[in-house]
């Protein structure tokens, strides 16, 4: 899918993608933070939500340089039909083999907004 769209169209379906994953996991990540540093978690939004913007900015802009980017790679790899087949042969085509890798190595680079790692330092 990603190899029909253009950069700027997989650029906001990555920043859509990482902005949800935020919404969606701030809430735990939040428990998790108060529970690894012994604080009482509080059922509050406006205190779950603390923060929220920051790291929509980061984990989106992640996301959207790891869409455009990739689906770029992938149209200028699919140009003919030899490196299409090489790479698009199921669940175990090269794309989908490097994809998973690639998406370890972000993980690995990410910076996470975690107080409690921080005060590990």
């Amino acid at each position: 899918m990603s190899e029909k769209l253009n950069e700027l169209q997989n650029a906001t379906v990555g920043m859509t993608a990482g902005v949800i994953e935020v919404l969606i996991l701030q809430p735990l990540n939040y428990a998790k933070n108060m529970v690894q540093q012994g604080l009482p978690v509080s059922t509050n939004p406006m205190t779950m939500y603390r923060g929220v913007g920051a790291n929509c900015v980061n984990m989106g802009s992640c996301t959207m340089i790891q869409f455009a980017v990739g689906g770029t790679l992938k149209q200028f790899v699919l140009k003919n039909d030899k490196t299409k087949k090489a790479f698009c042969c199921g669940r175990n085509g090269l794309w989908n083999r490097c994809g998973s890798h690639l998406g370890s190595c972000r993980e690995s680079l990410r910076t996470h907004d975690d107080p409690a790692a921080e005060k590990r330092r």
